[in-house]
């Protein structure tokens, strides 16, 4: 294998400046050889060239060139020949996290997840789980995604998909512009890593396609972080995560559409269980007998679209709540008439909640309508038209400790003859020994990067109920 130089005395200095106590800028780029160097990544990085994967067992990354992929001519085949691997070692004191890394003067160009190493004994420590399986589920390079083969193409069995993980990432379109023109959910930039950093001291990072690869073990740290868009579980990550809360660790989930979809990995090949006709939806988690879903884990299900952007639906508010909504940040440009398009927010219906310590909400108040919180999707607990849980999801969820601190503010629905609510909450439940917290949208954690005081608020207090005191 090739060898990249070493890192410089004054590039190591940089490092230690940027990532000793104190977390690095969003937008800082760090020189560590004369031919690599890693940055935060921004939201204007959604298109990368290159490809660069991680061995944390190692400590060393393999970049490939751009110069040297070669566009396969079906999506299960890779774009690199492991023999091109270049074989790069980060400096010591590199934190775990996701870089954008540049060699070759900049003209090979990819996105790195430095994994933390598997622990050996338990810690006090916060792990956060980057949703690269997702990264790659929407990534659409040449051959496409689970969804799309090209932009505006359709898959024509999406669950027949096979996705190979040696590829560039682009994160520009996921394939429908009409519906989702683009993907802000999906953004390596939208991640709280940098947020919980400046609050926390031993904050580790591991993505999904590590975890699933190399021996970690969720149950040596006191909080797991899912975060985004966290959809695509594989049976080792959701025993790991179910038998660790289990034991005693807490769950942070900053996710929306939480495990929802059954993934199998061949080596660097990733798809779905096939389906038969016994089974035609194994795809998703709960399926198969002895399948369980992740609402028993994460106390809430897969809900959809909050606000049914493709299906309009008239939403009629009071004068009260209108103000109310004003009052929390709606652009002017709502009105009673588009609401159902624009409010992404979430009301208050336990203001005693200790969640909401600090934040100045009183019951009915929204929050996070600005930052468009609930943006995309979210998972929740199903109502019934007069506020209580639907019994049939309780039963089957199995748990008796939820405690919904907040609703989302979802539209009623025609379902027959009655009316079916699609809810998301701020979610406290437990599973085994450990504690939960559940957000539900996809948006959370979009709002929580962007600066909504309320948000982050919310969400320390969440932490501070899952054991986890701020250092800073």
């Amino acid at each position: 294998m090739k060898k990249l130089p070493t890192t410089s005395l004054t590039a190591l200095a940089i490092l230690a400046q940027i990532w000793g106590v104190t977390p690095a800028a969003e937008a800082a780029t760090i020189e560590v050889s004369d031919q690599v160097t890693l940055s935060s990544p921004t939201a204007s990085d959604v298109s990368f060239n290159a490809i660069a994967t991680w061995n944390p067992l190692k400590r060393s990354a393999c970049l490939y060139d751009v110069a040297s992929l070669k566009v396969p001519t079906d999506s299960a085949e890779p774009w690199a020949i492991p023999s091109d691997c270049r074989s790069w070692t980060p400096p010591v004191g590199t934190a775990s996290g996701i870089y954008v890394a540049s060699w070759d003067l900049g003209k090979s160009k990819a996105l790195l997840t430095l994994s933390s190493e598997p622990l050996a004994t338990k810690r006090k420590r916060i792990l956060v789980i980057v949703p690269d399986f997702t990264w790659q589920a929407y990534n659409l390079v040449k051959n496409g995604n689970f969804y799309f083969e090209d932009v505006g193409k359709k898959s024509a069995n999406f669950s027949a998909r096979k996705l190979n993980l040696l590829r560039p990432l682009n994160f520009s379109v996921v394939g429908d512009p009409l519906n989702y023109p683009s993907a802000p959910q999906l953004y390596p930039s939208a991640n709280p890593i940098q947020f919980l950093r400046s609050h926390f001291e031993n904050v580790d990072v591991v993505s999904q396609s590590n975890l699933d690869e190399y021996p970690y073990e969720l149950a040596n740290y006191q909080t797991v972080v899912l975060y985004g868009h966290d959809e695509y579980w594989t049976a080792k990550e959701k025993l790991g995560l179910e038998n660790a809360v289990y034991a005693g660790t807490s769950l942070l989930n900053l996710s929306g559409n939480t495990g929802y979809r059954k993934l199998v990995r061949d080596g660097a090949v990733i798809g779905f269980e096939p389906s038969t006709p016994e089974h035609p939806k194994t795809s998703i988690w709960g399926e198969l007998p002895g399948d369980s879903t992740a609402s028993k884990l994460i106390g809430a299900v897969y809900l959809g679209e909050p606000f049914n952007k493709r299906q309009k639906s008239p939403v009629f508010v009071s004068t009260q709540t209108f103000r109310a909504l004003v009052k929390d940040g709606v652009p002017k440009s709502i009105n009673r008439g588009n609401l159902h398009r624009l409010l992404r927010g979430m009301i208050v219906k336990n203001s005693a909640n200790p969640l909401f310590n600090g934040t100045g909400l009183k019951n009915g108040d929204f929050f996070g309508a600005a930052s468009r919180v609930m943006a995309v999707e979210l998972d929740g607990i199903p109502e019934t038209p007069n506020g209580a849980f639907e019994s049939s999801f309780t039963h089957r969820f199995g748990q008796t400790s939820i405690s919904a601190a907040a609703d989302a503010w979802a539209n009623a629905r025609s379902s027959g003859k009655s009316r079916a609510w699609r809810v998301g909450q701020l979610i406290q439940t437990t599973f085994g020994s450990g504690k939960i917290f559940t957000a539900g949208p996809i948006g959370w954690t979009r709002a929580l990067v962007s600066g909504d005081q309320i948000v982050d608020r919310i969400t320390l207090n969440a932490l501070k109920y899952l054991g986890q005191e701020p250092t800073g």
